[in-house]
């Protein structure tokens, strides 16, 4: 227990723009983040992982194979 009460307030799309534009990012970027986090909001992430299985794009290689043939990369 922290023995204080914490609350929350719900922030507008409006209010989370002005929030990031605040902290420096250009107008676009603060559109597409404060949307973005509208739509998780929404449900919509949740939705795309739990699609079915032959609802989903499902690359060829796997993020260990990719770092794996492209290992120079990735090396100094």
């Amino acid at each position: 227990m922290i023995d204080r009460e914490i609350t929350h307030k719900k922030v507008s799309f409006e209010e989370q723009c002005e929030a990031y534009k605040k902290a420096g990012l250009p107008d676009d970027f603060a559109i597409a983040y404060a949307g973005i986090e509208g739509l998780v909001a929404a449900g919509k992430e949740a939705a795309i992982v739990d699609a079915p299985a032959d609802a989903k794009y499902v690359g060829k290689h796997t993020l260990e194979q990719y770092f794996k043939e492209n290992r120079d990369i990735w090396i100094k």
